[in-house]
């Protein structure tokens, strides 16, 4: 039987060649940027013409950290972290240190507004809602979104009307309807085979939804819940 050669195996094979420097830059921009390629090809232009600034010091910034990685053996002890809101003053992206508090890089984008009703750490899609804004910055924080009181309440929720749309819109073709009304129940442990586990918690889901149902919450409440029951079993 041969060696099986996956793509991080192939990735750093990349990196530990003398071509590296000549090669990486390319290929992240080919790799990170693809969904530009079709657009590209329609309007006859180069692909790198369809990158914008901010996109191509995005690219570039893997890359250094990539090569520093290799050839420096340099840690991840830092990232770029968003910090960005409606009522922000200054908006910005600051290559934080892990381990810096949130609230010194809300200090530095021009401190926390008056009308803030809810700091999220992540996205608006995937990120989570935050108590206190002095948690660190881990190799996991992507941005810090501040959201105006006005945009932060929940929405009141209604009956699902099975129209399906969470269904068709998710990634992983699960079925967060039928998800959540597993967990209203506590059915747990049957949650497995309806492949809660698999769920990326991209919010696709609650964001579509018409009834306004938190799907994202019971799904998470599940995966918990789950994810319990079965480490009780192992132990």
């Amino acid at each position: 039987m041969g060696h099986r050669i996956d793509n991080n195996s192939v990735f750093f094979l990349i990196l530990k060649t003398k071509l590296m420097k000549n090669l990486l830059l390319p290929l992240l921009m080919f790799v990170v940027f693809s969904y530009n390629i079709n657009s590209s090809f329609a309007q006859n232009k180069n692909i790198l013409d369809t990158l914008s600034d901010s996109q191509i010091k995005c690219v570039k910034y893997v890359y250094k950290e990539v090569w520093s990685f290799d050839t420096e053996n340099k840690p991840l002890f830092e990232r770029v972290v968003t910090v960005t809101g409606k009522s922000v003053s200054r908006p910005c992206n600051i290559l934080a240190r892990i381990g810096t508090p949130i609230n010194q890089l809300v200090e530095a984008a021009g401190g926390l507004p008056e009308d803030t009703g809810k700091v999220v750490i992540g996205g608006p899609m995937m990120g989570k809602a935050v108590s206190t804004i002095t948690a660190p910055v881990t190799k996991g924080t992507s941005g810090v979104l501040i959201l105006p009181q006005d945009v932060s309440i929940r929405p009141e929720s209604y009956n699902c009307i099975r129209c399906g749309r969470c269904v068709s819109v998710c990634p992983m073709g699960l079925e967060p309807y039928l998800i959540k009304n597993m967990v209203v129940v506590k059915m747990f442990e049957e949650l497995e085979k309806e492949g809660v586990l698999d769920c990326i918690e991209c919010g696709s889901c609650a964001y579509t939804c018409p009834a306004r149902v938190p799907l994202m919450d019971y799904i998470r409440l599940g995966k918990a819940s789950l994810n319990k029951i079965l480490r009780s079993k192992k132990s």
